[in-house]
């Protein structure tokens, strides 16, 4: 498989399943929203190493990112399905220090409409979702699992 840049240090497919990806190919790219990718790059260049999907290197996530209508993953109004949503995975830090990087630069975040949702902590034990859906908020929208 012919993986396809999308940023400095990301591959389109680490932001769409498997099965989209075979089907789509390169088009893929027309079901992922370049606004979280920007963001998630930032998130990158600070943080340094970060996981979305890493199916495409025999690994087990495949669903972080896109995700189909039809999967029973998460809810059915996830904005994983409206091309938006990532869950985001660190070896380096934990979710609650990744929540803290998000806040220090919230308006950063929100100007760019990188961010604008992040799950809380509670439902989000070993990953930060991080969302970019339309809330007409200045500061981040914080939701429930």
């Amino acid at each position: 498989m012919k993986r396809i840049p999308i940023s400095r240090n990301f591959f389109l497919d680490e932001f769409v399943d498997p099965i989209t990806y075979g089907r789509f190919g390169a088009n893929s790219r027309w079901f992922v929203d370049t606004r979280i990718v920007q963001g998630v790059q930032y998130m990158r260049d600070k943080l340094g190493p970060l996981t979305i999907n890493d199916w495409a290197n025999g690994g087990r996530f495949k669903l972080s990112g896109l995700r189909p209508f039809d999967t029973n993953i998460g809810s059915r109004w996830s904005q994983h399905k409206y091309k938006n949503g990532a869950d985001i995975k660190s070896n380096r830090y934990t979710p609650e220090e990744i929540h803290e990087f998000l806040k220090a630069n919230e308006s950063l975040f929100i100007e760019n409409q990188w961010v604008t949702t992040i799950e809380k902590l509670q439902y989000t034990p070993t990953w930060t979702h991080v969302d970019n859906r339309n809330t007409g908020l200045s500061k981040f929208l914080f939701v429930n699992g």
